[in-house]
């Protein structure tokens, strides 16, 4: 369960990342235009997920077994999110846009927070839990 989660959040973390720079995000239509404030909030909780998920996996499975599944998922969700975002732009960044736009109704700065919130809520409610 643990690696479904940390899947999830390196797949957005990832996405935002990509999202977070002007030469990619321009080509979505639904993207606002040169928004320096949702670029800098997407590249923060972009590395803060990607940071998250790193010791997710670290803590969960030991160093040297964290670090190879950190590599395997890095490498396996960076080519999917590269391959997706080579085929269909729009699709790729509605993947990540959808729910925050359906719940604040326009994407602003603080929507990336929204996973951000939603993933930390989860990793506490697992290390609770179990």
């Amino acid at each position: 369960m643990i690696i479904l989660l940390s899947m999830l959040m390196m797949f957005h973390a990832l996405l935002l990342l990509l999202l977070a720079m002007p030469k990619y995000n321009k080509q979505i239509s639904s993207f606002p235009k040169r928004d320096k404030k949702l670029e800098s909030n997407f590249r923060h909780v972009g590395y803060a997920l990607l940071a998250m998920c790193i010791a997710l996996l670290i803590f969960d499975n030991g160093v040297g077994v964290g670090i190879a599944w950190v590599c395997g998922l890095l490498t396996l969700l960076g080519s999917l999110v590269s391959l997706m975002y080579a085929f269909n732009q729009t699709n790729t960044a509605a993947s990540l846009i959808w729910l925050p736009k359906k719940i604040f109704g326009v994407i602003s700065p603080s929507s990336a927070y929204f996973y951000l919130v939603g993933y930390t809520v989860l990793i506490a409610s697992f290390t609770i839990h179990f």
